[in-house]
């Protein structure tokens, strides 16, 4: 492994980390689907025992379910992670299935996905943010009159 490689990895073990900090009461997925399809052309998986990193496990999961039948293997992130691709996405970027799509696509994104190390693409309709909290905002601002 290369240095350059090292850091990038060390950089997203630390994004990780610093997402398990917050639960998922304290953060919020904002904005809209643009209806690219880039989500289901580069996406990570995440199933009841994490993310899937090995294509061994993810032969068995295609054996048990149909819906990974519909994805495949693209390639691995910075952290050696199994990228998918959805096979039932259509030239437009739209589902060619969308009415019998699974729950993780109806579901997407969800805040489990950022535990996990997910991301969004930069350009994607969705943003991550933190929760205001309300009684927080409010405390400061009467400590703030207080002060005065």
């Amino acid at each position: 492994m290369r240095v350059t490689d090292f850091a990038r990895f060390l950089l997203l073990r630390l994004k990780r980390e610093w997402l398990y900090r917050f639960s998922p009461e304290k953060l919020e997925v904002i904005g809209e689907c643009k209806q690219c399809g880039d989500c289901c052309r580069s996406l990570m998986l995440i199933e009841t025992h994490g993310v899937v990193r090995s294509r061994r496990y993810f032969r068995k999961l295609q054996k048990r379910s149909p819906f990974y039948r519909n994805m495949e293997i693209i390639g691995r992130d910075e952290a050696g992670i199994l990228i998918f691709s959805c096979k039932l996405v259509g030239d437009d970027g739209r589902c060619t299935r969308y009415e019998e799509r699974p729950d993780i696509c109806r579901e997407f994104p969800n805040i489990w996905m950022f535990r996990h190390g997910g991301r969004l693409d930069e350009d994607c309709g969705y943003k991550l943010q933190e929760k205001i909290d309300f009684k927080k905002v409010l405390q400061k601002r009467m400590d703030a009159k207080r002060n005065q």
